[in-house]
């Protein structure tokens, strides 16, 4: 997992340029595929894993995870890329940013000593 970009916090009160929350975004979807796969490996018993906690929080984190995932694609559907709704834009982009951390967040807890850095 990414722990520099988990350990890196912007104060929100920093303007929002569209390089920045596009990266910032990137990253965190990154991130958050690796940890989508890593709670689906534990869920799904992958020989040498067990996260020691039980399934159904591991469970629990994973169905955020894709509802999180479901309103980021319902998002990016209603969204018009046009200059006139390019704030509105970066600024559910940067709500979908600080979402997926909060995620990556809980699982890099769940599974810090399941996988190598």
């Amino acid at each position: 997992m990414d722990t520099k970009f988990l350990s890196r916090q912007r104060p929100p009160s920093q303007h929002l340029d569209d390089r920045t929350v596009v990266a910032d975004w990137v990253a965190s979807l990154a991130t958050f595929y690796d940890s989508y796969h890593q709670v689906a490996a534990c869920l799904h018993g992958e020989p040498g894993i067990n996260s020691g906690y039980p399934p159904e929080t591991l469970m629990a984190l994973r169905m955020s995870m894709e509802a999180e995932l479901q309103l980021l694609f319902q998002d990016m559907d209603r969204s018009p890329h046009t200059s006139a709704h390019e704030k509105p834009f970066n600024q559910k982009l940067a709500t979908h940013t600080k979402h997926l951390t909060h995620l990556n967040q809980q699982a890099f807890l769940l599974l810090v000593d399941l996988f190598p850095k």
